[in-house]
């Protein structure tokens, strides 16, 4: 069965519209419970999700496999690039998973598709490259990397379709089925620390970033920490149920059942029981 590793799967035409037309404009598509997300033409799309079962599907698990007893909610936000170049040919994997995927539609059949832990959009921006890659977590993570010579300036990410609240140095990025946060800014050159923030512009939405002095001669990495703040959904591969929560305003527990073999668990490196 498909595994919901946060792995990248480049479109080999399997990702297809309501139409069962093949979309063209997605490069890559990562999945996690709760949350998809498309890496475009120009840019990335998060996609979240909510299913809401009917009294028979949450009574017996294998309705979720009917149509007729589920109705699935979503929310989109794209991030768009201004100005930058994404081409399926700039992108270069490393890292595949060690299973492969097979996709059918009627007689059209993709076969024999890896999924990679590592995913870098060369050459997004002119000696710019944005690089994506699954962190310690099990999470999608990225980071622009400024080649020497070259300006971060030219980034330029503009968000559509979300509520942006900005903190004193983070982002927050809602919608009514989840939401992310743009960390603390970080930033390195020579593997020394540089200053680094976030300059946002609410009248376009737009995040550029406020870089402090460094070498140019050296290669700046920006890596702005993406964290899932919530979704709607949370489990595993399989079915799971909910029978029961409570809150004691610092922590949430629920009560239920799973037949996912990787349903999350407890995490040794966060404070977080599941």
């Amino acid at each position: 069965a498909f595994k919901k590793t946060g792995a990248f799967t480049p479109n080999m035409g399997q990702i297809l519209d309501e139409n069962y037309q093949p979309v063209t404009s997605v490069l890559a598509k990562s999945s996690l419970p709760g949350l998809d997300i498309y890496l475009t033409e120009t840019g990335v799309s998060y996609v979240f999700l909510n299913y809401e079962l009917d009294s028979a599907a949450s009574q017996h698990p294998v309705y979720i496999t009917n149509n007729n007893h589920f109705k699935v909610h979503y929310s989109s936000v794209d991030v768009n690039l201004s100005g930058a170049t994404l081409t399926q040919g700039q992108l270069e994997y490393k890292n595949a998973e060690t299973y492969k995927a097979s996709y059918y539609y009627g007689d059209t059949k993709t076969e024999g598709i890896s999924s990679y832990k590592d995913v870098t959009v060369k050459n997004v921006y002119p000696g710019i490259d944005w690089h994506w890659f699954i962190n310690s977590k099990g999470q999608p993570e990225y980071d622009f990397v400024v080649h020497a010579g070259y300006s971060s300036s030219v980034i330029k990410m503009q968000y559509k379709y979300a509520d942006i609240t900005p903190g004193a140095d983070n982002l927050l990025i809602s919608t009514r089925n989840g939401s992310l946060r743009e960390g603390a800014l970080k930033a390195f050159a020579a593997k020394q620390k540089v200053e680094a923030s976030y300059n946002y512009n609410e009248a376009e939405k737009e995040i550029t970033f406020n870089i402090g002095s460094y070498n140019p001669a050296n290669d700046l990495i920006i890596d702005p920490p993406l964290v899932l703040q919530w979704s709607a959904q949370y489990g595993g591969t399989f079915a799971d149920g909910l029978r029961g929560v409570a809150s004691n305003g610092g922590s949430v527990y629920l009560t239920g059942y799973t037949t996912s073999v990787n349903f999350p668990v407890y995490r040794s490196n966060t404070t977080a029981y599941f």
